[in-house]
């Protein structure tokens, strides 16, 4: 069951929310300057840290012997949406370097002009596999 979920998160990733009349270019369209940095998606510390203890949701102040709520960053579809997009092509933009064996320089080039085309120039996913924009980069 997992490796089937898995497989389908990976499909929608590479290929089903690029399609033209997907949900995420209406969310796009509201927000342009909304897709995350690899930097800002990979900042969250949900995204990081999975598996890490839950963030406190109260702060005890000694000093007035009391409780506090802290404010908690909301969970965003969209940012988790992109970290997953940015580990994914990471991988496989990694593999194809190997592969090719392109050096370092190279690889940061690559994943430059990768970054700018999903922030900048989003329009190039449009109805095309996310492996046909990794190619086209190489």
């Amino acid at each position: 069951m997992v490796r089937h979920l898995n497989h389908v998160e990976e499909r929608v990733l590479e290929e089903l929310a690029w399609t033209k009349d997907s949900a995420l270019w209406t969310a796009l369209s509201r927000k342009p300057d909304s897709v995350p940095t690899c930097d800002e998606a990979w900042g969250n510390p949900r995204i990081l840290n999975p598996l890490g203890s839950p963030p406190k949701r109260m702060r005890y102040d000694s000093e007035s012997n009391s409780f506090s709520q802290l404010q908690l960053p909301p969970c965003n579809a969209q940012k988790s949406f992109f970290s997953k997009i940015y580990y994914l092509a990471s991988i496989r933009l990694s593999d194809l370097c190997e592969r090719i064996r392109v050096d370092d320089r190279g690889r940061r080039m690559m994943w430059t002009v990768f970054e700018y085309i999903v922030k900048e120039e989003r329009s190039l996913f449009v109805d095309r596999h996310l492996d046909q924009n990794l190619l086209c980069i190489v």
